[in-house]
C-alpha cells in the first residue's frame, strides 16, 4: 500500500516523533511544503490508533505495542548509528526506514560530509538510486536530525530529492546573517 494515498474518507495518517521539538518542526513544515495527508505529532502523545508510522531516537515499545494490537502496522523510522536503532530493526517488530551517517545498508546514508566556513555542513544522501545534496546551518537543524526528517518523509511519500531541496532552502543565508550567498552553500541537484 502507498502509505500517502489512502483513502479520502480515512482519517490523515500520522508520524509520531520521539521528543519532538526541532524534528517535529521540520517534518511539519515538509509535509505541509509537499502537500501531503500525513500529520506528525509529538510522542509521547495520547494514542488514538491512528499512529501510521514513528521515529524513533528512545524507542517507544509501549506506544507500538497498542498500535500493533489495534491492527495498525506502524514504519519505524530508526537512525542505524544508534544500538537501539540497531537492534528494533534486527528484531522485525515493524516495517522500518533507516537512515546513517556511516553505514550503507541504511534507507538514508548521508556521504561526503564537508564542513564549510562559518560551521555549515554540506554532504550527500543516498536513498536508494537517487542521490541528493543538502547544505545545512546550524540554526536549522544538525546532521541526525535533518536525516531523520528525510527518513519521516520517505515514510510518507516524500522523495529523498524534495526533502534535501526543503532542507537546503531553509537554510539558505537571509540577509543580515552575514553569510555570502554562492560561497556558504552549493545548490541541491
Amino acid at each position: 500500500m502507498d502509505r500517502n494515498t489512502l483513502p479520502a474518507a480515512s482519517a490523515p495518517p500520522v508520524i509520531g516523533v520521539a521528543g519532538g521539538g526541532r524534528r517535529l518542526r521540520l517534518l511539519r513544515q515538509l509535509l505541509e511544503s509537499e502537500g501531503s495527508r500525513w500529520r506528525a505529532r509529538a510522542l509521547p502523545a495520547r494514542w488514538d490508533g491512528g499512529l501510521c508510522a514513528v521515529s524513533l531516537s528512545q524507542p517507544d515499545w509501549e506506544q507500538v505495542a497498542r498500535c500493533v494490537a489495534a491492527g495498525c502496522e506502524p514504519v519505524a523510522v530508526l537512525g542505524l548509528d544508534d544500538p537501539v536503532g540497531r537492534s528494533w530493526r534486527e528484531a522485525e517488530l515493524t516495517p522500518t526506514v533507516t537512515y546513517s551517517e556511516n553505514k550503507d545498508r541504511a534507507d538514508l546514508v548521508a556521504k561526503n560530509l564537508t564542513v564549510l566556513p562559518g560551521g555549515r555542513l554540506r554532504f550527500e544522501v543516498l536513498a536508494g538510486e537517487s542521490l541528493s545534496r543538502v547544505c545545512l546551518s546550524r540554526r536549522v537543524c544538525s546532521l541526525y536530525e535533518a536525516l531523520e526528517v528525510m527518513a519521516c518523509g520517505l515514510a510518507a511519500g516524500v522523495p529523498a530529492e524534495r526533502s534535501a531541496a526543503f532542507l537546503t532552502d531553509l537554510s539558505r543565508p537571509r540577509r543580515g546573517l552575514g553569510l555570502k550567498p554562492g560561497r556558504n552553500c552549493d545548490k541541491t541537484v
